[in-house]
């Protein structure tokens, strides 16, 4: 059985959960919500980059475990459940889906601001230059293959 954890972002300034959201790698999943503030521009992302701006992050507590069967359900029922917080999550959720690995070949060039900006933020966020590359590149490549 595989286990998804249901986790809940929360502002250290309001003690509040705003964000609910499913994943099975708790560490990796933080990481890119940290690296969102890269390239989204979701209200989540907003919100990141504001706490980012007063030098604090937003932490991570687990709501519940469970398995890939019940983790649409768990997920929606606890995003119910902070919904008065305002989440910044999209409203209807889309709950936690398994996602495939198809490789296919891309070329991205990265600009020197782009490259300046990223080493920038990188060096604020104590995150590993390399790991907000890839996720810039993953976003790029997502957006292109949006657009096809």
């Amino acid at each position: 059985m595989k286990h998804i954890y249901i986790y809940g972002l929360v502002d250290p300034e309001l003690n509040l959960i705003k964000y609910v959201g499913a994943t099975n790698d708790l560490t990796v999943r933080y990481q890119s919500h940290l690296l969102d503030i890269v390239t989204n521009k979701t209200k989540k992302a907003e919100w990141i980059r504001s706490l980012a701006a007063k030098n604090i992050k937003p932490y991570l507590v687990l709501l519940e475990t469970t398995d890939e069967e019940k983790a649409a359900s768990c997920e929606l029922k606890w995003a119910d459940t902070y919904k008065s917080n305002d989440l910044y999550n999209f409203f209807p959720i889309v709950p936690y889906t398994s996602r495939g690995n198809k490789s296919e070949l891309i070329s991205i060039r990265i600009n020197k601001g782009t490259i300046l900006d990223l080493k920038n933020i990188s060096d604020f966020m104590g995150i590993k230059y390399q790991t907000l590359i890839k996720k810039w590149i993953d976003e790029n490549i997502k957006s292109f293959r949006d657009n096809l």
